[in-house]
């Protein structure tokens, strides 16, 4: 690309930019991948539920949300990504502080959900890293 970076195609191959506000190329990450399986014998689905940290919303790649996708029977889990979870502090910048980046998904076979887990994320300052979750339903 013009910038030394790549280029970013059309369907017909030419050029047709970049993903940022001004045409430029953005990278934004995505990092930690979390996965849970679960049988839900009430609909008779297999579900495989996925989640990772996530800049995709901040062109300058600082502000990280936890996305998740989730497939059931066999489908492409990734054709209806979601957030999460939302609320005080989400998205936080990464780079604020120091950060832990855990996160795990774990399964209630009660109610047939996931949750996912996820701490040290350091969204309320360096000495501040605590543990969040959200259901998944």
């Amino acid at each position: 690309g013009p910038t030394g970076g790549p280029d970013c195609y059309g369907p017909d191959g030419g050029i047709v930019g970049g993903n940022g506000a001004d045409g430029g190329i953005v990278v934004n990450d995505e990092w930690g991948p979390a996965m849970a399986y679960l049988y839900n014998p009430t609909t008779s689905s297999s579900e495989l539920t996925v989640t990772w940290y996530d800049t995709r919303g901040d062109q300058n790649n600082r502000n990280v949300a936890i996305q998740g996708a989730t497939g059931i029977n066999g489908a492409n889990p990734f054709n209806s990504m979601y957030t999460v979870a939302y609320g005080t502090g989400v998205p936080w910048d990464h780079t604020a502080a120091a950060w832990w980046d855990y996160q795990t998904l774990g399964v209630d076979l009660t109610n047939y959900t996931f949750l996912g887990a996820w701490g040290g994320d350091a969204r309320s300052g360096a000495s501040q890293a605590g543990i969040w979750s959200a259901r998944i339903q």
